[in-house]
């Protein structure tokens, strides 16, 4: 999950930097986090159109913040953004931009991990798309369109139903980063979306894509150690949906 933080305060972004990382390592979330003292910065940033969730302090000093933030969602409408102020008063401009959030400074401690915690939902619930460094470059994939993730000596493979990306990456840290968005690890080399799943009978996982003819179909074998775990997760996953 890619998450930038705008103020002008390096005090503050570190704070806020710091609880954001506490968050992922106590949630098992991989958080990529970049700081920006700056709207105009921020705005001018490549690594901003990989970014899922914006934090932007409404009381730097240089004006037009609020304009920043209207820009953030004009050009990314799936882009969370997050506003932070020391006043109340400030809320309902937060409104008026279509900020997902709105956090009071004095209690960002308490309230960002559950303001985290519900925003990751929301996006879970959304086609969440995510930013991947391939061989291949740079691309944007949509979670739901990932059919699984295999291993393959020292690279990963991605499978699509349009193409296959292959990524430097530890698997341990692809399943972190994707384990929100409904993947589950069934063999120390596959990661595979839960969405896909057909059936798991006899150790053996069925996954499909498609249909009729058209339908491509995957076994993998899942050995007895992970077998019980891969069916209550899978359960769980049927149940959320």
């Amino acid at each position: 999950m890619r998450v930038a933080v705008c103020d002008n305060s390096q005090e503050d972004r570190t704070k806020i930097k710091g609880l954001i990382e506490e968050y992922g390592r106590k949630n098992g979330h991989t958080m990529e986090i970049r700081e920006y003292e700056s709207g105009k910065a921020l705005l001018e940033s490549a690594w901003l159109r990989a970014c899922s969730i914006v934090f932007l302090n409404m009381n730097a000093k240089e004006g037009g913040l609020l304009k920043t933030a209207k820009r953030l969602k004009e050009s990314n409408p799936g882009l969370c953004v997050i506003l932070v102020s020391a006043r109340m008063s400030d809320a309902l401009d937060g409104y008026r931009v279509k900020a997902e959030r709105f956090l009071i400074k004095e209690d960002i401690e308490t309230k960002l991990p559950e303001c985290l915690s519900e925003v990751l939902k929301e996006l879970v619930q959304k086609n969440e798309k995510l930013s991947f460094s391939f061989v291949e470059g740079e691309r944007l994939l949509d979670v739901s369109d990932i059919f699984y993730v295999e291993t393959d000596r020292h690279k990963n493979i991605f499978y699509t139903a349009r193409a296959s990306y292959r990524i430097y990456k530890k698997l341990d840290e692809i399943e972190q980063q994707l384990a929100p968005y409904g993947f589950v690890r069934v063999h120390r080399s596959f990661l595979v979306n839960m969405k896909y799943i057909r059936k798991i009978s006899s150790y053996v996982l069925h996954l499909a894509e498609g249909t009729g003819k058209a339908e491509n179909t995957v076994e993998i074998s899942v050995p007895k150690s992970r077998y019980a775990y891969v069916k209550r997760e899978y359960a769980a996953y049927q149940e959320r949906h």
